[in-house]
C-alpha cells in the first residue's frame, strides 16, 4: 500500500468519525428543538412541575355518584402515594348516606417520599426523571367527565346504571408560600370574605361556630369555600389557595389561546365537559375515550396503580402528534 492511499484512508476515515459525530448532535439537537416545540404549544406551558389541585364533584347519578366520587377521591391519593408525591384533602362534603358530594385534592411533590432512584430536578423546578414533569403534567389529563357503569348495591333487579363524576385538574404555583407571596396577585380590596356554619353530617363540632370560609373575587367572579376543619384560619388559606389556582388555570388557558389562535388547535387542546373515561364494572374494563383505548385494568386503575400510566402516556403522544400536526399543516 503507497503511502498516499494509506493518508487518504486515514482522512475518510477522520472525515466519517466527524460526519458521525455531526449528525449525532444534529439529531440531538432536533429532538430537543421538537420537545421545546411541543412543550410550547401545550396548552398549559411551563407547568409540568407544578403541584396539581383535583376538583372532585358527583355528577348524574345521585347516591351512586357520590360513592364513586369517593372512589375517584381514593384512586388519586394511591396515585400520588406510589408516585412519591404527597396528597392532601383540603375538601371533602361528604354526605349523610355515604359518599361524598364534592371534594379538593392537592398533590405535590414531596422530597422524603420520592421513591424513584436518581431523580434529578431542571432549573425550572421539573423532575428530569419523570416524563411528565411533575403532578400537575402527569394528572391534567384526569381533567373531564368520569363515567361508571355498575349495579348498585340498592338496585333489586340486577341492573346497570349509569352514573357521572366530574373532575378538573389545576395548576398550583409551587413558589406560593402562602396567599400574600403567590405570583398571582390577589388585592384583599378585590375580596368579599364570608364566614358561616360549617354543613354536613353530623359531629359535635357542625353547625356550632362559623370556621367555614367563603371568598368571591370580583374581578374574576370566581367564588370559592373551605369548610374542611375546624379552623377558620386554616379553612381560609385553603380557599385562598383554590382561589389562586383557579386564577392561575384562567390565565393559561388565555395565553394559550393566545399562542395557538386557529380554532381547531384550541378544541384538540382541551375541554372539561367531555366524557374522557368509562368504568364498567361488569366486564372489568376502563375505556378511555380521548384515544380511544379500552383494557381490562379495572381493578388496577382504580387502586391508582401503573395502568393510569399507560393512558397518560398515549394521550401525551397523541396530544404531541396532534401539535405537530398543525404546525406543518398551518406553517
Amino acid at each position: 500500500m503507497s503511502l498516499e492511499s494509506s493518508d487518504d484512508e486515514e482522512m475518510l476515515s477522520l472525515s466519517t468519525s466527524e460526519l458521525t459525530s455531526t449528525l449525532t448532535s444534529l439529531d440531538k439537537y432536533a429532538f430537543l428543538l421538537h420537545s421545546a416545540l411541543i412543550d410550547f404549544l401545550s396548552p398549559f406551558y411551563g407547568t409540568s412541575h407544578f403541584p396539581a389541585l383535583i376538583e372532585i364533584k358527583s355528577a348524574v347519578g345521585g347516591l351512586e355518584s357520590a360513592l364513586f366520587a369517593e372512589e375517584i377521591l381514593g384512586m388519586y391519593v394511591e396515585l400520588a402515594n406510589r408516585c412519591g408525591w404527597e396528597a392532601t384533602v383540603m375538601e371533602n362534603n361528604r354526605m349523610e348516606q355515604g359518599g361524598c358530594r364534592d371534594a379538593v385534592l392537592q398533590i405535590s411533590r414531596d422530597a422524603k417520599k420520592r421513591k424513584w432512584e436518581g431523580e434529578d430536578e431542571g432549573e425550572d423546578g421539573a423532575d428530569d426523571s419523570d416524563p411528565f414533569g411533575g403532578p400537575f403534567g402527569r394528572l391534567r389529563w384526569e381533567s373531564g367527565v368520569h363515567r361508571v357503569q355498575r349495579v348498585p348495591a340498592t338496585e333489586s333487579k340486577g341492573r346497570t346504571h349509569t352514573s357521572t363524576v366530574g373532575v378538573v385538574v389545576l395548576p398550583m404555583d409551587p413558589h406560593a408560600e402562602s396567599p400574600t407571596l403567590a405570583s398571582i396577585h390577589i388585592d384583599p380590596k378585590d375580596i368579599r370574605m364570608d364566614t358561616f356554619r360549617a354543613s354536613g353530617p353530623g359531629g359535635q363540632h357542625v353547625n356550632k361556630v362559623e370556621t367555614a370560609v367563603r371568598l368571591t373575587h370580583f374581578p374574576s367572579g370566581l367564588v370559592v369555600a373551605n369548610q374542611e376543619t375546624r379552623s377558620q384560619h386554616e379553612n381560609k388559606a385553603r380557599a385562598y389557595a383554590l382561589l389562586r389556582a383557579r386564577l392561575l388555570d384562567r390565565q393559561l388557558q388565555e395565553e394559550a389561546s393566545l399562542r395557538a389562535s386557529s380554532r381547531k388547535a384550541q378544541i384538540k387542546s382541551f375541554d372539561r365537559s367531555e366524557k374522557i373515561r368509562t368504568y364498567n364494572f361488569p366486564d372489568g374494563r376502563v375505556t378511555d375515550h380521548r384515544l380511544p383505548l379500552t383494557l381490562n385494568v379495572l381493578n388496577d386503575v382504580l387502586h391508582g396503580g401503573p395502568s393510569l400510566d399507560v393512558f397518560a402516556e398515549h394521550l401525551k403522544q397523541k396530544e404531541d402528534d396532534e401539535k405537530l400536526d398543525w404546525v406543518l399543516t398551518t406553517g
